[in-house]
């Protein structure tokens, strides 16, 4: 405030009458000290108050960071499942930004300049209130102006940073997405899709900024007829002799001091607009601050019992997803689980077998009925405590981008590092840890990229065993093992539980894991269809869970000979042995060093150039026209207020005027800095030997498969061909185009299932049938009759990256995706494990009547070895090569690794 109070100082009346004829020195010496300590004011209180208003939006951006961050990690998950993950991600990076610009320096400078308009017109009104009245005629019409740029401008910042965090959540998941981007060939549809999503900013922007050009435009008309009609006022004034206006000195005191607090009001206009731009930032951000969630996980208050028993009982408990409250997932849901006992559940995906464990972590809250856990009611109980009762592997692990320690440790409080490798040791994890080059300090990447995921699983397990839980809960938590570490992981965990009292619950597809638990629950739209024990439930005639395990039973075995070679071209199968043979969609590099849409998902590092002015130029050519058209203008605004001097020099001899430059209040096209972004410059690259889907490539078809030994860290690769083709001279479009790939982890993207299932078709196909299209691929997939139960059908959305799906649900329509690509060779990675039994049947002979009809070549990558008897050729992955290959029958004769594998996968059965 001190700086714009000195900015309307009246010294310069007195320094134009020291110059008039005679010259009075004494009078200039004065005024030039009174500059002088002005030059010291004026960089005292600038440096104040930018040094403290820079403070504190630091602080202030900091402090709302954290606290939206806390805010947001203790919602409920029902409040999750309706928002979109990486806008909030965005808007806590974004609009945080936005608000530090509006209480920084920003705000400092609107302060200094209202305290120059108010200064300035202070000075004038005292030295002459009839021109000052005159000149100050046209406030009103200037500050309605900036009031209304305020109002539009708040309203159009709500919405387009809205539109900009959807975009940024388009990327995100995008980018995080690559290898399955790739495989489907969708860089064209990705890139559409962000335009798509931008459009909306953009159109409210572009409108906000003519506006905001023809409200800056007014403000100066209106400055400028100001300067004019004062000019023209005072000068009548003083040949008129007017006792107020008795000389030109005062006439300039007067106009400078309004010209100055006038200049001012101008200036206020980038600030504000900033301010306004905050606000409207500020308004998503505090309705997060502002809502209860009804489950707090902050909240500590609520029971905390001596002691945990881990006795569980569900009374009439019905339930249904916030997201979906039309589609009821549990209907009238009871069980009791005695302490120390095995729970197992089984069921079709879907059914709600997972919803009993996040309704007991109070993920969610029943709609009806309760929970107990050793006759207390869940909800009375202290939220922190009751989750550190229970450790959860869920089926998908997720680790954070910390080193293997620091991922395991979190399980627990003060956790030592001879409790995480006892862990470490019960999840069979200690041995590849151990082997990895830093050992328990190895960074496991964004989420856990650089791990394989029988890898990440093992950590995940350990995680949740360093607690040494009450309750311990196994969502499908050996699904990603290969036989060997399946079958030590299951013998630690069965020995941990014969030795506590431990209460477990697992969930399950694999029936074979589950016979020996103390009851097993069957779960059949949302209530407990059979409850026994193995025996007991099989003496059920008719009953569900002895049909599942007939399909297992009927599952294919050892066969003698081979199949005709015509019921399937190629049909190619990879084994590993101890997770030394990573699947294929398990070689990731780090997310972060992904190159982007377009580019090879190589790294080795960001290859860094500075980029040239002229380079920036060239991106502006389709909007050239209005480049050049706003330099133009720009120009001509900054000189006219220096051309001011020309028409005051015939008052006084030496005025200076300074102004702020354009400020450029419009819209940044995003499209045209694509190409940008796919530069050289910026991209990222992998030097390894061999690229997934070429390797894949390299195995079908022609079999052409040499591969150099390793040396040192590098590999390199030679002679990989398709149909006697070097793959290096193919069109690498055309290329994935003939491969459709089913990862281990199923990806799915923002948008309806329909839309995720038609993301496989190539864009020159029409789309004239496309609904039938999708309906018969999801039918092959055995995906059509879980989609037809949503009250939306094919519209229902998924949620970012599928959340809203069970993982055998998410896994289907990813197999149905592929379907609907049509490819020449279809790449199964584990396509099948997060299917229960009765889909997994059905799936495979889908997937079957669809390979011998089309004649594909396939590869399958399986730890489930019943899965892959029936192969043209087994190749036996160890240490990184092909160890063995053959079929079935011929590699059981070597009595080598596969023959290991096939007795171990026996004992599991």
């Amino acid at each position: 405030m001190l700086r714009g109070k000195r900015r309307g100082v009246p010294c310069h009346g007195d320094t134009i009458n020291a110059f008039v004829a005679p010259v009075n020195f004494d009078e200039v010496h004065k005024a030039a000290w009174n500059f002088l300590w002005l030059a010291f004011a004026l960089f005292a209180t600038g440096y104040g108050s930018f040094t403290c208003f820079a403070i504190t939006a630091e602080r202030q951006m900091k402090k709302m960071r954290c606290e939206c961050l806390k805010h947001i990690m203790y919602q409920d998950m029902g409040w999750y499942d309706q928002r979109d993950m990486s806008e909030l991600a965005s808007r806590i990076s974004g609009d945080t930004v936005k608000i530090k610009e509006g209480l920084g320096d920003k705000l400092g400078e609107a302060l200094g300049y209202f305290c120059q308009f108010l200064s300035g017109y202070i000075i004038g009104f005292s030295k002459g209130w009839n021109l000052s009245l005159v000149m100050a005629c046209v406030m009103p019409l200037m500050s309605v102006s900036i009031g209304f740029l305020m109002k539009r401008m708040r309203e159009s910042t709500a919405r387009s940073q809205k539109a900009y965090a959807g975009a940024g959540a388009v990327a995100e998941e995008t980018i995080g997405a690559m290898r399955t981007v790739a495989s489907l060939n969708g860089e064209s549809r990705a890139m559409a899709k962000y335009p798509a999503n931008v459009a909306e900013a953009e159109t409210v922007t572009i409108g906000v900024s003519k506006f905001v050009a023809l409200a800056f435009g007014w403000v100066f008309f209106l400055m400028w007829l100001t300067y004019a009609f004062g000019l023209w006022y005072g000068g009548w004034l003083v040949s008129k002799q007017n006792q107020i206006i008795p000389d030109p000195r005062t006439v300039l005191s007067v106009f400078y001091g309004i010209l100055l607090g006038t200049l001012a009001v101008g200036q206020i206009g980038p600030n504000v607009n900033a301010m306004s731009s905050a606000k409207g930032a500020a308004t998503a951000l505090f309705n997060i601050l502002a809502r209860k969630s009804d489950i707090d996980a902050s909240d500590m208050s609520g029971e905390i019992p001596p002691t945990c028993e881990g006795n569980i009982q569900a009374r009439d408990v019905h339930f249904t997803y916030p997201s979906r409250p039309e589609d009821p997932i549990l209907r009238g849901y009871s069980l009791t689980i005695k302490k120390g006992e095995t729970v197992a559940f089984v069921g079709a995906s879907g059914s709600g077998k997972s919803t009993l464990v996040a309704l007991l972590e109070r993920f969610y809250q029943p709609t009806s009925g309760a929970i107990y856990l050793d006759g207390r009611d869940i909800s009375t109980l202290q939220l922190k405590w009751l989750r550190s009762q229970i450790g959860l592997v869920s089926q998908e692990p997720v680790l954070f981008a910390a080193t293997i320690f620091e991922n395991i440790a979190p399980g627990g409080d003060n956790i030592s590092r001879d409790q995480v490798i006892a862990a470490a040791k019960l999840a069979n994890a200690h041995d590849f840890i151990m082997g990895l080059p830093d050992g328990y300090d190895t960074m496991c990447g964004e989420k856990g990229a650089t791990l394989s995921g029988g890898q990440k699983q093992r950590v995940a397990i350990a995680r949740a065993l360093v607690r040494q839980p009450k309750i311990l809960v196994l969502d499908e938590a050996t699904s990603a093992l290969d036989n060997e570490s399946e079958r030590v992981v299951q013998d630690a965990i069965n020995n941990l539980m014969t030795h506590t009292d431990m209460t477990t619950i697992v969930i399950a597809h694999r029936l074979s894991t589950i016979r020996s638990a103390d009851q097993i629950a069957v779960i059949s739209k949302g209530v407990v269809a059979e409850l026994g024990r193995h025996d007991e439930l099989m003496r059920l005639e008719n009953g569900f869970y002895r049909s599942l395990i007939e399909l297992q039973a009927n599952a294919p075995t050892v066969k003698d000979g081979h199949r005709p070679v015509e019921e399937y071209k190629r049909h190619v199968l990879m084994a590993s042995e101890d997770g030394h043979g990573k699947a294929l969609s398990d070689r990731k590099s780090s997310s972060a060093s992904q190159a982007s849409v377009g580019k090879s998902i190589e790294y080795v590092g960001t290859v860094e150039k500075e980029v040239k002015l002229g380079r920036i130029f060239e991106l502006t050519k389709p909007q050239r026209l209005f480049f050049v058209l706003g330099v133009i203008a720009s120009c001509l605004l900054g000189f006219s207020m220096p051309g001011i001097s020309l028409i005051i020099s015939k008052i006084i001899s030496d005025m200076n005027l300074h102004f702020a430059a354009f400020v450029n209040s419009g819209t940044k096209d995003l499209t045209p800095l694509s190409t940008l972004y796919d530069s050289v410059a910026n991209s990222s690259y992998i030097f390894f030997g061999i690229a997934v889907a070429i390797l894949v490539a390299s195995f079908v078809q022609t079999y052409t498969f040499r591969v150099i030994a390793e040396k040192r860290s590098q590999w390199r690769w030679k002679d990989i061909t398709l149909d006697g083709r070097d793959i290096s001279t193919l069109n690498l479009h055309w290329l994935r185009s003939q491969i459709g790939l089913v990862g281990q982890e199923p990806v799915l993207f923002v948008g309806t299932i329909a839309e995720n299932i038609a993301s496989g078709l190539s864009d020159s196909v029409p789309s004239t049938d496309l609904q039938e299209r999708v309906e018969e691929a999801a039918k092959m997939a055995n995906a059509h009759n879980f989609i037809m139960q949503f009250p939306d059908g094919y519209q229902t959305q998924v949620g970012l990256k599928g959340e809203q799906l069970s993982g055998g649900q998410k896994q289907r329509i990813a197999i149905a995706r592929a379907i609907m690509k049509n490819p020449s060779i279809l790449l199964l990675d584990e396509a099948t494990s997060a299917l229960d039994s009765e889909s997994e049947k059905v799936v495979q002979e889908a997937l079957d009547k669809l390979l011998a009809a089309k004649g594909r070549t396939t590869i399958v990558i399986a730890h489930r070895l019943s899965t892959i008897r029936n192969a043209d050729k087994i190749c036996v992955v160890s240490g990184g090569r092909i160890a063995e290959q053959g079929t079935h029958d011929e590699l059981l004769r070597l009595n080598g690794i596969y023959t290991r594998l096939v007795l171990t996968n026996k004992k599991i059965g």
